[in-house]
């Protein structure tokens, strides 16, 4: 973690130097390498492995110091074959130990790991490297939709994002300018400073890399940025010195009590916009649901505030932090999205039975995962005998029993839902997700290797027609490869709400420059760009527990307009159509009105950032 050592390198306090490679002092240098016996050096090494298998039981990114290191070798490597092929220096024993101390290392850290954590770090860093060519990227060669392309923190970084990411422009061209300065000079540096020196470029490349594949990482620039600032600082001052140049010390320390003043005050501003991330209302709700529900309750919600609802309410959860680049992720997608409360509470009965259980059930026998989905969520909708009928054509008796008892039994343990204002913002990736049409993934996948009589007799195999699956192919063979990702799924969004209180005037002016006229039932919104009235698509009344819609064939927007009417207060709701009659916008703004499985359970906060609590009545 940020606020941490590295322990896996032995940073057990300020003063400690990398312990893997022997930095005691100042004027030693990477011990693995400067003792006297091999016994010394692999000692050091194991020593070094220790905290690196240390640091793997306390955070999941322990592997990126392991990174550093490995890539450090590697340069050390190629300069000591650089060397000994270009200019003929006999650097075989550095070439030799350069080989043999990172296989020890990688031995003994891996023998470490799984003595403090077992294989699951392992696990997950097979997993991770297989993933990090596609971490932000939609389609990938799975059929589920990455969640990590939805993340904001993983958008691709660019030059700017990573400098306010840091604390700024200036200071990270200052602190860049510095690094060079001092590498170009790495020949008037010896033993530990060149060696750490060395280190801390590598470091700096390799992680300035991986920030173009989230911005998230920049966080682990600060340590090699911020040695080399004040490192920069140090020779700066000792030039001045031995040139004699005091009135020149006089406005650079000027400059640098400036820098740290602006670092600081960006540190101070960036920790107060972001803590504390939980306030009262969402204490108070997870403290209703700790204090008056039973304890084998489960939380049904999106996976942002996962760890909140355990370590709070104490109580399970479906979806979370964790857990949130799993099938999950599209289940409960499909549960905000859409407009039936039938695929609502079954996709939720599928999820609190087994999670995605049916599905790996269903493709062991199908071999087929595309048909698999499919056929999954066409049952999600069906009658428990009609969905045993139209699994039994493709499982085993066995297995359409396991399955049928997951999508249509109802849980034991009793349900929670719970929305917030938090996911109207979110909906423009939830609908990403929640939109994923795994028949235009399956096209993405083989339109390039499979002809058009494979593809549409496999689309007629997963129950289109031929005028569906005509259609489909037509769609995919104009579609570009680099287009696939916008292709196969939709984007959804509410990008505004507005009030104004009811009067007898007419009409009703909202602080957006919305104009709603009660008795015409007509909206416009006035246009400073275009000078000019528009429409909405259409506009969305609520009558008892039904949502209408009065579609404007002379409209000039994407979006639609929601109208809700409080006791003394117009609400209007700014949304893509699609959304109005979705379970999220029944949840969030209508109290769950009209739905027959979710029962108002608690509510806090105020009406701008409320969050809403549910009972799921699974019969």
């Amino acid at each position: 973690k940020p606020n941490h050592s590295l322990l896996a390198y032995g940073f057990r306090k300020p003063n400690h130097s990398l312990l893997a490679y022997g930095f005691r002092e100042p004027n030693h240098s990477l011990l693995a390498y400067n003792v006297s016996t091999w016994r010394k050096s692999i000692g050091w090494v194991v020593f070094s492995a220790f905290w690196l298998g240390l640091f793997s039981a306390t955070w999941s990114g322990w592997s990126f110091i392991m990174f550093v290191i490995l890539f450090y070798e590697f340069i050390v490597l190629a300069n000591c074959l650089s060397e000994r092929f270009q200019y003929g220096q006999d650097t075989s024993a550095e070439i030799k130990r350069h080989l043999v101390v990172p296989a020890i290392f990688l031995a003994a850290g891996a023998f470490w790991i799984i003595v403090f954590s077992g294989l699951n770090p392992l696990v997950q860093l097979t997993n991770q490297i297989k993933n990090a060519v596609v971490l932000n990227r939609p389609l990938t060669l799975l059929i589920w939709p990455n969640v990590f392309s939805t993340v904001g923190e993983l958008k691709n970084g660019d030059y700017l994002s990573i400098a306010k990411a840091i604390g700024g422009v200036f200071p990270l061209m200052l602190i860049l300018i510095s690094m060079l300065g001092i590498f170009l000079n790495i020949k008037k540096y010896w033993g530990m400073k060149r060696e750490l020196l060395i280190i801390l470029v590598v470091w700096f490349m390799t992680m300035f890399f991986f920030c173009s594949k989230g911005i998230r990482f920049a966080m682990f620039l600060l340590v090699p940025l911020g040695i080399f600032l004040g490192w920069g600082i140090e020779e700066t001052y000792q030039f001045l010195r031995r040139k004699k140049w005091k009135l020149a010390i006089i406005p650079c320390g000027l400059l640098g009590i400036w820098l740290m003043s602006a670092l600081v005050t960006t540190a101070d501003n960036t920790a107060k916009g972001a803590l504390p991330l939980m306030d009262d209302s969402w204490y108070s709700a997870l403290t209703t649901i700790k204090e008056h529900t039973p304890p084998d309750s489960v939380i049904n919600s999106w996976w942002d505030f996962g760890d909140w609802f355990r370590a709070v309410s104490e109580r399970r959860v479906i979806f979370d932090g964790q857990t949130q680049n799993t099938p999950q992720a599209y289940w409960m997608a499909r549960v905000l999205l859409t407009d039936s409360e039938k695929e609502a509470i079954g996709t939720l009965r599928m999820l609190n039975n087994g999670g995605n259980k049916a599905f790996e059930i269903i493709d062991k026998y199908v071999s087929n995962p595309f048909l698999s989905v499919l056929l999954l969520k066409r049952a999600i909708m069906l009658m428990p005998e009609e969905g045993k009928s139209l699994f039994s054509k493709h499982l085993p008796p066995s297995a359409v029993k396991e399955v049928a008892e997951i999508l249509y039994s109802l849980p034991k343990q009793k349900a929670y839902f719970i929305v917030d204002a938090s996911m109207i913002g979110k909906m423009f990736p939830i609908s990403y997700l929640g939109n994923w049409d795994f028949i235009k993934v399956y096209l993405s996948h083989t339109i390039r290797i499979k002809s058009q009589e494979q593809i549409l007799q496999d689309l007629a195999y997963f129950g289109l027609d031929q005028n569906q699956a005509e259609r489909y192919y037509q769609e995919a063979t104009l579609i570009s490869v680099r287009d696939f990702d916008t292709w196969v799924s939709q984007r959804f969004s509410i990008p505004g709400i507005a009030y104004q209180k009811k009067s007898d005037d007419d009409p009703v002016l909202f602080n957006n420059g919305f104009i709603y006229n009660p008795n015409k039932k007509t909206i416009y919104s006035y246009s400073s760009y275009e000078e000019k009235y528009q429409v909405p698509k259409s506009l969305f009344l609520v009558n008892g527990d039904n949502i209408t819609e009065k579609p404007f064939p002379q409209n000039d927007s994407k979006y639609s307009t929601l109208l809700l009417q409080n006791d003394d207060l117009y609400k209007l709701v700014l949304l893509s159509p699609e959304l109005a009659r979705s379970m999220f916008v029944r949840l969030q703004f209508l109290n769950g009105r009209g739905l027959n499985h979710f029962v108002p359970f608690t509510q806090e906060g105020p009406d701008e950032n409320r969050i809403l609590v549910f009972e799921i009545k699974w019969d």
